[in-house]
Parts: structure tokens; sequence; C-alpha cells
């Protein structure tokens, strides 16, 4: 099977910080590299587009105004790249305020590896979430052979969706899935990834997030279809 592998780059982070994170983010198929300097990054990516930034804050050498600058123009290999900033103690509020600047998200410097695993494909997938309702069959592995469970979708989107389920599958788990649509005479079946959790107080409902995999024959363009049905006419849901 092919699967898509996304690159990330860490900019002025302790290298046992690196290691924890890269550990981590290996499982969901991120290839993360590291640098000391802020300097040495803009010099590493006028080589190498990477799809995420995680900057140590304060930085170590350079403003960050000027990074974001340098990341977001417009001849950048990296102007699409979503940076998270890693916040030192103190400063979390200060780097709050480059959101919408350039940055996308904050997190404090000691945030767990598993946060920043679930996040992640939340900030690169750009596909937008319609808000549906779909009941659905899901194939998981289990110790005794494959089980069913069955669920609803919250939201979906064309790479993926968010399924309010109360077993919190780990994160890397493969799934099989089968989504029944009003109209159809036949489920649409494939395979997916849990990629994430919900999380308490951030999130409206208890589940994890999927990205899909693959589809059965043909199963692919009868979701497009589903999908462009279903868009609505004021915006798209988030989660």
């Amino acid at each position: 099977m092919v699967t898509m592998q996304r690159d990330v780059l860490f900019i002025g982070v302790e290298p046992a910080v690196f290691d924890r994170y890269r550990e981590s983010l290996s499982l969901a198929e991120f290839r993360a590299d590291f640098i000391s300097t802020v300097s040495g990054a803009l010099e590493l990516m006028v080589l190498l587009p990477y799809d995420a930034l995680i900057v140590a804050y304060p930085t170590p050498d350079l403003p960050l105004e000027r990074f974001l600058d340098a990341v977001r123009r417009e001849s950048s290999s990296c102007r699409h790249a979503s940076v998270v900033l890693l916040a030192a103690p103190g400063w979390g509020k200060q780097a709050e305020g480059f959101i919408g600047l350039g940055a996308n998200r904050v997190l404090p410097h000691d945030a767990p590896p598993e946060l920043l695993q679930q996040i992640l494909p939340d900030l690169l997938n750009a596909a937008p979430r319609i808000p549906m309702r779909l009941l659905t069959r899901l194939e998981v592995p289990s110790g005794l052979g494959p089980s069913r469970v069955l669920c609803q979708t919250v939201n979906v989107s064309s790479s993926g969706m968010l399924i309010r389920l109360d077993e919190p599958y780990p994160v890397g788990t493969e799934v099989g899935f089968e989504l029944v649509v009003p109209g159809e005479n036949q489920p649409i079946r494939g395979r997916a990834e849990v990629v994430r959790h919900t999380v308490q107080r951030r999130d409206p409902v208890g589940g994890v997030a999927v990205r899909f995999r693959s589809f059965r024959s043909g199963d692919r363009v009868r979701f497009a279809s589903t999908l462009t049905r279903q868009v609505p006419t004021d915006g798209f849901a988030q989660h």
C-alpha cells in the first residue's frame, strides 16, 4: 500500500526534545528533520519544502517576525506550511500574538508528543469538512480477530471523517469502514487510519478522526458525488 509521508522541520529545539517528538511522529507517517538555528532553517528551506515547521519560541538567533515573513513570502517553498510554536515557560501569551501573522498554533515547550501527532493532520488537511450524519460500520482489529462496530459520522471531507465513538482506538490503527449513504443501494467501503482523538473541553463531541487510505473500486467516485450533493451553503464545519 502506498502511503503519503509528510515532512516536518524542527527549528531551535533541544536535541533531546526533537528525539522525543520524532519517535512519536514517525508512527503517524511524518518524517522529521532538525536544525538548531532559524538562519540555518531559512537556508535549508531554499532547497527543501516542508509541510510543517515546529519552531522553539523565543527563537534562538533571529526575530520570529523575520522568519515568518520569509516563510510566507510568495517565492518561499514553505509558503503553505503549517507553523507551530513551542513556547518556553512564560512566553505562551506572546507567542499567541503571532497566530494569524504567519503562525498557526502555539503549544507549550513540554507538550506531550502525542498532542503534536494529533493536531498536525488537522493543520495539514485543507479539505473542507461537511456536517453529515452517516451510519458507519467499522471493522477494527482485535486480539480475537476483527470486530465490527456501529457508529455515526459527525463531519466528513474528501480526505477523512470525524466519527462519534466511545472507544478511543490508538492513533495509527487501521480500520475498514462502510458508509451507509441514503439513496445508495450499496454502502461505500474502504480503509482508513485513526489520526487523532477529540480533546475534552475543546471538541464538541467524543470520537476519533480518521484519514482515508483507500476505497473499494468505484466507491471513491460515489463518495465524491455524495460530498458534492451535501455541500452546505453556510460554510464548513471544523473538528
